[in-house]
């Protein structure tokens, strides 16, 4: 349908109504955020209030009740993270979503809340009975509502509550959901479902309480083949806590991995990140581990020491030990004597000097980084 077709750069708010108000905090077509660029291509398909008392009729002529003015504005709150009496005076206010992520579509839902109701145009089709029963499940928590929208599932309205307006608070909603796209994780619309969106405001950035839930229904589902985290190291633009983010899938992925009777052996999928990503370690050390308790007990006992000893080099000098120093000379001040058979894990071997980082003494887990000659490491 031609309304479809358009590009949404940033959310708008759009009123239509000849009603004005000197108290609404917006005036037409305001941005509801003050971000990036004001530029928008619109939707073809354009609201009225002929449109909106339609709708409204049809919600009348179907038995609904329309919820009390508390009712609805912690519902829109909730829904779409709007208060409503920010725009007091609107007939009608309609929500523009932004695109997040490159997988997702450009045709974006345009929900309008007005009225006591919430309205969206569906997406393929219209279907006054689910226009009805989205009304009632949202607003009431009507399970025959819940259960029409699932045997009618092509109006997409119980997908974009999550996917696209980040609405998460029914577990019931998110395990229906689940359940249709249980074993992978790697499409376009789980990027979409899994980061950013908590309300149409949301951040790019990974819902941590979302996906564990979604691991709770599905927990042998590959996070590594998703490439969750190589979406988060790689995207300049991601907003949320990226270490922190990053280390919560890890510490998912050894628990798998574990769970998966690997118990005691390596977790590969973890070491390839890891090793690929070595300031990952530095973040993750410098900030206690996030307090991610199987994330901690991997990484000292199983990967930086028994894993990496596999690749370490060794100090190899006749006089039995080789000095580990603050910069790139002999006159540079000693960090420490290493002894011949020591391993050293080299962080950047461009120069004659290398840096490297190594334990001290026989602390595990304490490290010390310096520089050492290179014709004092061997093969």
């Amino acid at each position: 349908m031609e309304w479809r077709k358009y590009i949404i750069v940033v959310l708008i708010i759009t009123s239509l109504s000849c009603n004005k108000n000197n108290n609404s905090k917006l005036k037409d077509g305001e941005s509801i955020i003050e971000e990036i660029n004001t530029k928008s291509v619109e939707s073809g398909k354009k609201s009225t209030n002929e449109d909106m008392n339609k709708y409204e009729q049809i919600l009348k002529n179907n038995g609904f009740k329309f919820p009390n003015d508390e009712l609805y504005n912690n519902k829109i709150k909730e829904v779409f993270g709007l208060d409503i009496k920010d725009y007091a005076g609107k007939d009608f206010v309609e929500i523009k979503i932004k695109k997040q992520l490159e997988q997702e579509s450009d045709n974006f839902p345009e929900a309008i809340v007005n009225k006591k109701f919430i309205f969206w145009y569906p997406d393929e089709g219209w279907d006054d009975l689910a226009f009805v029963n989205l009304n009632k499940y949202i607003f009431y928590n009507d399970q025959a509502a819940f259960t029409y929208l699932k045997a009618n599932d092509g109006n997409g309205y119980l997908i974009y509550l999550v996917q696209y307006f980040g609405y998460d608070k029914d577990i019931q909603l998110l395990n229906y959901l689940f359940k249709k796209n249980k074993g992978s994780i790697s499409t376009a619309y789980s990027y979409s479902l899994f980061f950013g969106r908590n309300g149409v405001n949301g951040k790019l950035q990974l819902r941590r309480e979302l996906f564990e839930k979604y691991l709770k229904a599905n927990p042998k589902v590959d996070i590594y083949q998703s490439k969750f985290i190589d979406r988060i190291i790689d995207n300049e633009k991601y907003e949320g806590k990226k270490e922190e983010d990053i280390a919560f899938l890890l510490d998912k992925m050894v628990i798998q991995c574990y769970a998966a009777n690997n118990n005691g052996l390596f977790c590969g999928s973890v070491d390839d990140i890891l090793l690929n990503n070595r300031y990952l370690r530095d973040d993750f050390r410098k900030n206690k581990f996030y307090n991610l308790k199987m994330l901690r007990e991997y990484i000292e006992f199983t990967f930086e020491v028994d894993f990496l000893n596999q690749i370490r080099k060794q100090i190899k000098d006749p006089d039995g030990y080789t000095n580990l120093r603050s910069g790139k000379s002999t006159s540079s001040e000693v960090v420490e004597k290493l002894k011949t058979g020591t391993y050293i894990e080299v962080i950047d071997d461009s120069e004659d000097w290398w840096l490297v980082e190594v334990m001290e003494g026989e602390k595990i887990r304490e490290y010390k980084k310096g520089y050492v000659h290179k014709s004092k490491v061997g093969e």
